[in-house]
């Protein structure tokens, strides 16, 4: 059952991500819809569910995660774990005006809340009415190496918000007067906070999926251990939202002072991991294995 259940769901997203890239079954989004940021693919599938290139890439993501993890019972439990967790935060976020596309890139608004929310409370009742599978070999040797993953996805985090506040200063820098030609100054403004954007979104989204994996391996025992990679997450959106009207205007001051406080969340978020991860190589394999 745990296989079967976990297969239709990877089954059915892979399929509305691959239904999704057909126009001809697409409906052209009306004028009162948000506009995106990602305007490739953007309409409604069979005149209802908003979708955009990003939005379907995603789907067929998640989907063939969880398909491919359908192959044991164990794997397939951890995908439901995986699939309630991400589908709820896609429902959270799909229900507020200012996070409802994402910042523009993917519409979650509408029916689509729904559907993620379906999707979330679905998996969350399965989970709690099964017993949780005993891991085979093959499943032991996969997840031996979360932990591992999860620290290079930290670390990978953590320079990108480095690079942030690397960018917002050398933003300022170009500001100045004294600096270049005024001809010259537009590109290199644009340039540097266009980075310092584009950045923030990758460490958000890498924070995003060191934190959701490591909530699925450690079904929140060790919670504690994940508070400094959640509050880097919190203030890296904040950094995100507070530039979306304009990536620019809000560097000088409020952007160099939370990329800054990003900067140390992250560091101390990947110490802290790095460290659990060199005393104690299985730190979030619990689950008893």
């Amino acid at each position: 059952m745990i296989k079967a259940f976990s297969t239709l769901i990877g089954f059915c997203f892979t399929l509305l991500g691959v239904m999704g890239a057909i126009p001809v079954i697409h409906a052209p989004w009306p004028d009162s819809a948000p506009d995106l940021i990602i305007e490739n693919a953007y309409g409604y599938l069979f005149g209802i569910l908003p979708r955009n290139l990003l939005l379907n890439a995603l789907h067929i993501i998640i989907g063939s995660v969880i398909l491919y993890a359908s192959r044991s019972d164990y794997t397939a439990y951890m995908s439901l774990r995986f699939a309630a967790i991400m589908f709820f935060l896609l429902a959270l976020l799909g229900l507020f005006p200012f996070t409802e596309t994402l910042f523009g890139f993917m519409p979650l608004f509408g029916p689509n809340v729904l559907l993620h929310g379906l999707t979330a409370i679905g998996s969350f009742i399965f989970l709690i009415s099964v017993d949780m599978p005993h891991p085979g070999r093959g499943d032991k040797l996969i997840f031996s190496r979360c932990p591992q993953l999860v620290s290079t996805l930290l670390a990978f985090g953590a320079g990108y918000f480095l690079a942030v506040t690397l960018t917002d200063l050398a933003y300022w820098w170009s500001s100045m007067p004294w600096y270049i030609s005024p001809e010259h100054k537009a590109f290199y403004v644009r340039f540097w906070s266009e980075a310092s954007f584009w950045l923030i979104l990758a460490g958000v989204c890498t924070f995003t999926a060191a934190t959701v994996l490591s909530i699925v391996q450690t079904k929140l025992q060790g919670i504690n251990n994940l508070y400094p990679s959640i509050i880097c997450l919190i203030v890296g959106v904040l950094n995100l939202m507070i530039r979306i009207p304009d990536f620019s205007a809000v560097i000088i001051p409020w952007g160099v002072c939370i990329s800054l406080l990003t900067s140390a969340a992250a560091i101390i978020a990947y110490a802290r991991q790095f460290g659990a991860t060199r005393s104690n190589p299985n730190s979030l394999f619990v689950d008893g294995v």
